[in-house]
């Protein structure tokens, strides 16, 4: 879910927007990878998930260009977890600051 504030500031020359992005991941038995055969293969062992990613992030547009700052997976050290992955072994990026236009 994204959810975001979004308004026409100085003139109507930027537009920003004010939001945070909201994933939650239930629990499951994801394909696990192997990079031997560079393929992901069926497993039942592990199971990942069962935790939420935030992240916010503030965005402007003036004229064509796009800026954007966001910063990813602010919930990371909030609670005692397991660790945070996207297939068994493998884990998510860390907190992350991003800039960019």
């Amino acid at each position: 879910m994204r959810y975001y504030f979004q308004q026409m500031m100085f003139q109507k020359a930027l537009n920003l927007q004010l939001g945070v992005d909201v994933f939650y991941n239930t629990d499951f038995y994801a394909q696990a990878y192997n990079p031997a055969t560079r393929g992901f293969y069926l497993q039942d062992k592990k199971l990942i998930g069962n935790y939420p990613l935030i992240n916010v992030f503030v965005c402007g547009e003036i004229r064509h260009a796009v800026i954007f700052a966001s910063y990813e997976h602010l919930n990371q050290d909030w609670v005692a977890s397991k660790g945070y992955y996207s297939t068994p072994g493998n884990p998510l990026p860390l907190t992350t600051f991003r800039l960019g236009i």
